[in-house]
């Protein structure tokens, strides 16, 4: 994957396509989502969405 997000035509056309083209290692990857959902977590929790 890394070597195509490098690939400037792949980039273009992801990019084109509307996606956020990042190159990361698996650890960034796994850190951003624990990050993602913790903050998630919290603005449900903050304004009291329920489970359904």
């Amino acid at each position: 994957m890394l070597k195509a997000v490098h690939d400037p035509e792949v980039r273009r056309k992801l990019e084109e396509l509307g996606f956020a083209v990042r190159g990361s290692s698996a650890e960034e990857l796994r850190a951003m989502t624990r990050d993602q959902l913790a903050k998630y977590e919290r603005v449900i929790r903050e304004i009291g969405i329920a489970k359904e």
